[in-house]
């Protein structure tokens, strides 16, 4: 499954990604607002990881992506020292089995980000939707483009009716992004919920 906007490609997770979403997991900075979540995540963790959130694939449970940036003047790479020429680029997908994403020289993280729905439910016509996105991407539509593209499969395709997100009361980031970039507001509050089997939180539905 392969969804295309301007700027990103969103394809369901490979285990070449793993080591990419090694490091965006364990980044402080990217997952302040996920403290729950942040860890220094080995690879083999972000393997089961993947492998649970794809497990529902099959079935039409879930529908995860790996969202990957294409080369955009307008966003340069973070960190890169140049890019590397592009016999070596195409050398390096016939290398990696024919994954087609950007590949930068020297650049700190990959440019692989998670986005997904979960728990899907066809009789209900419902799911869930969450995205984690590398912090040096923040604030440059990104998340926007990578929703709405999601949104608009979920609804035209998939044929839902009702797509929730879920995020906890202190993750103001969310929050505003939410009301702000897509003019949502709170459906309802759930006091008590356990986050990622770790501790009980209040989350705020959208």
């Amino acid at each position: 499954m392969i969804l295309e906007s301007k700027r990103l490609t969103l394809r369901f997770p490979v285990e070449a990604d793993d080591v990419y979403l090694q490091r965006i997991l364990s980044d402080p900075g990217t997952m302040n607002d996920l403290p729950y979540l942040l860890k220094d995540w080995t690879l083999e963790d972000v393997q089961q990881r993947r492998l649970r959130q794809t497990a529902g694939h099959p079935t039409g449970e879930a529908c995860n992506f790996s969202m990957v940036l294409k080369d955009d003047p307008n966003l340069p790479v973070i960190g890169s020292t140049g890019k590397i020429p592009l016999f070596f680029k195409y050398l390096c997908f016939v290398l990696i089995d024919l994954l087609f994403f950007s590949f930068e020289y020297s650049e700190k993280y990959s440019k692989f980000q998670l986005l997904g729905m979960n728990k899907i439910d066809k009789v209900n016509k419902d799911a869930s939707v969450g995205i984690i996105l590398d912090k040096r991407y923040w604030r440059k539509g990104l998340a926007k483009e990578a929703l709405s593209s999601v949104l608009n499969y979920a609804f035209e395709i998939l044929d839902l009716e009702r797509v929730s997100f879920e995020t906890l009361e202190f993750n103001s980031n969310m929050r505003g992004f939410l009301e702000n970039a897509f003019g949502l507001s709170v459906y309802k509050i759930e006091k008590d919920v356990l986050v990622y089997g770790v501790k009980y939180d209040v989350e705020y539905v959208y």
